[in-house]
Parts: C-alpha cells; sequence; structure tokens
C-alpha cells in the first residue's frame, strides 16, 4: 500500500441543492431574456460603429478609450441589471422573487418606451431587429414573472 495515495473517496459539495422542476423554466426564460438584451445591445454597438466609423479614427487615444469604457460600462449595467434583480433573487430562493421581477420588468418597460417614443434630433433609428429583441426580452420577463407567482414554483421559493 502507497501512503502517498491519494484517497479513493469522492468528494461531495453538501451545500448543492438541483434545481427543481417547477423551477428550471424560470432559468431557461432568465437566459433567453438576458440573450434578447445582449445580443440587441451588441447589434446597436455594431451600427454606432459603423456610422462612427470615420470619425472614430479622428478621436485621440483617450477619446476611443472612453468610447470604449462607455460601451463596457453599459454591457456591465445589463450584467448588473440581471443579476441583482433577476438571477439572485431566484438562486437565493426568494419568496420576493416575483415582485423583484416585477419591478424590472417595469424599469425595462419605462425604459424602453422612453427610448422608442422620446423624438431624437439625430437620424439614428432602431432597426426592427433591436425592436423585436426588445419586445421578445420584455415577454420573457414578463412569462417568467407570471410563472414565478404560480403555486408551484412558490413552494420551492421560502425565504
Amino acid at each position: 500500500m502507497n501512503p502517498y495515495k491519494a484517497p479513493n473517496s469522492k468528494i461531495e459539495d453538501l451545500n448543492y441543492q438541483a434545481v427543481p422542476k417547477a423551477l428550471k423554466p424560470l432559468y431557461w426564460l432568465i437566459g433567453l431574456a438576458a440573450a434578447c438584451s445582449f445580443l440587441s445591445m451588441t447589434i446597436g454597438v455594431i451600427f454606432i460603429l459603423q456610422d462612427m466609423s470615420a470619425e472614430l479614427y479622428w478621436f485621440a487615444w483617450y477619446g476611443q478609450l472612453v468610447f470604449l469604457i462607455m460601451i463596457v460600462s453599459i454591457y456591465g449595467l445589463v450584467f448588473v441589471f440581471y443579476y441583482f434583480l433577476i438571477y439572485r433573487p431566484l438562486q437565493q430562493r426568494k419568496r420576493s422573487t416575483s415582485q423583484w421581477w416585477f419591478t424590472a420588468v417595469f424599469i425595462l418597460s419605462v425604459l424602453w418606451l422612453g427610448v422608442y417614443f422620446l423624438p431624437s434630433e439625430d437620424a439614428t433609428e432602431s432597426t426592427w431587429l433591436e425592436n423585436s429583441l426588445g419586445f421578445l426580452e420584455l415577454g420573457f420577463l414578463i412569462v417568467a414573472a407570471w410563472l414565478a407567482r404560480r403555486p408551484a414554483a412558490l413552494q420551492y421559493l421560502v425565504k
């Protein structure tokens, strides 16, 4: 018997809890909504870069750095929004998950309608793809918030 051989036992995480079947659609809807948001923002950034391609090269290096920081901060804001308002309450199995989600849906709908209906002096317009992705994102979050209020999901949301 070799004293330096690793033991043959398995290490198990005692804190691990499998995701219940009633909560799996909520995780899928969160993922779809976040994917719609990031895809819509990526399309918007691509269109901004196409519109500003000539002017962007004339910026000094710190102007380009500020532009890059703005883009990264917008993606970070979306990540923080989805993580703290939507994913974290579900991961902690809080019973107030649906209230947090309705708050998130309200904030997103006000921002979406504000951007959509505000008159602008610029010629920039959002494409039908960006609008449809934003609408799908809101739809996924509304369905998920509704599913989080059902008794099948509420029995797993205990805190």
